[in-house]
């Protein structure tokens, strides 16, 4: 059996959720909205609670304990018509830089190869970074060749 005084409890705090105790406009019309589904499913007695007026915008739908909260709805402004969006027409992505690694892929695969030295000047980073980035992106090109007389790293031929 539910004890009705905690509902009546909970519903008088539901309804203190108003705009000048610091709630939004649509927390207090969820809070008193919630409120009133709990009367209504719980058969309680709308008389005994102490209704908020709903905020601006807002009204009841009936009689406030019986009926939710609803938005009015606002009136079209007179004066100048909105301007409607023109479409966009759909533009060709632009060919930006080309990145790092697109850059160091291609270093790879041009037929001299590239050196540990050539990327670390010109990209300016140290050369245990610049084996792992060989390592790395030549994986992804399907391999790397190494010539350890002229210390050339190639992109392997398939």
């Amino acid at each position: 059996m539910t004890n009705t005084s905690n509902l009546y409890r909970k519903v008088r705090a539901l309804t203190a959720k108003v705009v000048t105790a610091g709630c939004t406009p649509s927390e207090h019309v969820s809070a008193t909205n919630l409120a009133v589904t709990i009367i209504t499913k719980h058969g309680l007695d709308a008389a005994r609670i102490e209704w908020p007026a709903p905020p601006a915008g807002f009204a009841w739908s009936g009689e406030p304990g019986r009926s939710v909260v609803v938005e009015i709805p606002a009136e079209p402004k007179a004066g100048k018509p909105k301007r409607s969006r023109k479409a966009k027409k759909p533009t060709e992505p632009k060919a930006g830089r080309p990145t790092k690694k697109a850059m160091i892929i291609a270093m790879l695969r041009q037929p001299g190869g590239t050196t540990i030295e050539t990327l670390m000047a010109e990209f300016g980073m140290l050369a245990h970074s610049a084996r792992a980035v060989i390592s790395v992106y030549g994986r992804e090109i399907g391999g790397v060749t190494y010539d350890k007389a002229t210390k050339v790293y190639r992109a392997a031929t398939a």
